[in-house]
């Protein structure tokens, strides 16, 4: 992916930044007022993303802030003064909107709530529009015939990767938490609670069961990244290093 600039008529065409495989995905550029910098977002994959700063003119990005991996900062947008970058983020555990001064210092909260709150524009006058919703994702089993399909859980923020286990009894899935941590959860594909098999600190994501049954694969959201591995019903993780047996 590449960032570009280019005349308003969309002639000389100029590549500022591309992607790379510390960071593959871009999104959601804001001009800054005075036109010598742009602010995008840097994601390494799902959610998570940095906002990133830079200059036009050329020269390496830079990062105005620095959060713990497990916060997120998203959909940024200059004041018309250029004195703070207002953004989404869940720094605070729910997704509210935040902003931060332009000469550095101090985060600023904007909205509370459970939120999330996203994609915030500034009036003239300095009065900022924003989204606010109150979605939920559903984990749902769907049959191959005509039979209705069932809801097995909701959740907000996300539900992401189900996977059956080999005996089709179970469901492994990844789930985040308002505070932006992730873990594995299983539930019985019949339905009833679901049950919560990691809380590590690194987060673990996109769960896989082993061909027998017994365990649980994952791999962590926090960089490093690595695999690991947890009974399927529950217990202590184990963590794996790159060319180890």
């Amino acid at each position: 992916m590449q960032l570009i600039v280019s005349a308003a008529d969309g002639g000389s065409p100029r590549v500022v930044l591309e992607s790379d495989s510390s960071y593959p995905f871009l999104r959601e550029p804001a001009w800054a007022p005075h036109d010598t910098q742009i602010a995008i977002v840097r994601g390494t994959g799902g959610i998570a993303g940095e906002i990133w700063l830079v200059p036009v003119a050329g020269g390496p990005p830079r990062r105005p802030f620095t959060d713990p991996p497990e916060v997120f900062a998203d959909s940024p947008v200059f004041t018309n003064d250029g004195r703070a970058l207002i953004h989404s983020s869940n720094r605070g555990g729910a997704t509210n909107l935040w902003a931060y001064p332009a000469r550095g210092g101090a985060h600023v909260r904007l909205t509370t709530g459970t939120g999330p709150d996203i994609g915030p524009t500034v009036a003239t006058d300095g009065t900022i529009a924003f989204l606010n919703s109150r979605w939920r994702n559903a984990l749902e089993v769907h049959g191959l015939g005509n039979e209705p399909p069932r809801t097995l859980t909701t959740h907000s923020p996300f539900l992401w990767a189900p996977v059956f286990s080999p005996d089709a009894k179970e469901i492994a899935f990844s789930r985040s938490e308002m505070d932006g941590s992730w873990h594995i959860w299983s539930i019985p594909a019949a339905g009833g609670t679901p049950r919560r098999l990691t809380s590590a600190a690194a987060g673990e994501v996109y769960s896989r069961y082993s061909p027998d049954g017994r365990f649980i694969w994952f791999h962590t959201w926090q960089t490093p990244r690595r695999v690991g591995r947890v009974a399927r019903d529950g217990g202590a993780i184990e963590l794996l290093s790159f060319g180890a047996d």
